[in-house]
């Protein structure tokens, strides 16, 4: 399986993963709002996640640039022939790396914030 299969796959694999638990988060946060403000729950729960997604796009490119930029040094040459050599691949491969890892410990810290949350709320017997 070549680079692009490899993204398409882990592209489907995420949305799989995704669509479920958004159709229950939005079921969960609107089933806990009172009737007269279930369209307000429905909102921020439609909101939300673009909001994070806008965030995460602008602070993980941010993240990639600062890289790539570092990487190349500041009075790097921005033609496109520049763009296309292979000290700029590099960094760009380098950023983005560098953005994946990134993302990875915000995941573990969320799961385990998450699981730390559902442990302590969990019905006592």
């Amino acid at each position: 399986m070549g680079p692009l299969g490899l993204l398409v796959t882990g592209s489907i694999v995420i949305s799989a993963g995704l669509a479920p638990t958004m159709a229950l988060a939005t079921n969960l946060m609107i089933g806990a709002a009172p009737a007269e403000r279930a369209g307000g729950a429905a909102a921020i729960s439609s909101t939300a996640p673009q909001l994070g997604g806008a965030l995460g796009i602008a602070l993980l490119g941010s993240l990639i640039t600062a890289v790539y930029r570092n990487q190349l040094g500041h009075e790097a040459d921005l033609t496109r022939e520049a763009l296309s050599s292979p000290a700029a691949r590099d960094a760009f491969t380098t950023g983005f790396h560098v953005s994946v890892a990134a993302s990875a410990v915000l995941l573990l810290i969320t799961a385990a914030l998450a699981a730390r949350f559902l442990y302590d709320s969990r019905p006592r017997t």
